[in-house]
């Protein structure tokens, strides 16, 4: 399903009604919204869903779940990404900045 405004969608609603219909009116009212969010798993402070209210780095994430617990390994941090319908796997090597993260977040 294609992702429209709310008043792409009502345009939609009205072409297609005036097909039937004389100078069809409608209004459209969003009553439910699913926000953007991104899930951090595995050893971090506080694993979950949070909510994306801006782009962020996988480094950013790690940070916004906590930081990585003291088990962490930093050489295995997978990032899982959905593209369409097909899902996109890369691997990110944070090992170097390990440090800078947990003094970060302590």
């Amino acid at each position: 399903m294609q992702a429209s405004t709310i008043e792409e969608t009502r345009q939609a609603i009205l072409r297609q009604a005036s097909k039937r219909l004389q100078d069809p009116v409608a209004t459209i009212v969003l009553k439910e919204f699913q926000k953007p969010y991104f899930v951090v798993s595995g050893e971090v402070t506080q694993p979950g869903k949070i909510e994306m209210r801006e782009k962020v780095t996988a480094l950013q994430a790690i940070m916004l779940a906590g930081g990585m617990k003291e088990t962490a390994k930093s050489s295995q941090i997978v990032v899982f990404r959905k593209i369409n319908s097909d899902t996109a796997e890369v691997k990110a090597n944070l090992s170097t900045v390990h440090q800078q993260i947990s003094a970060i977040c302590n």
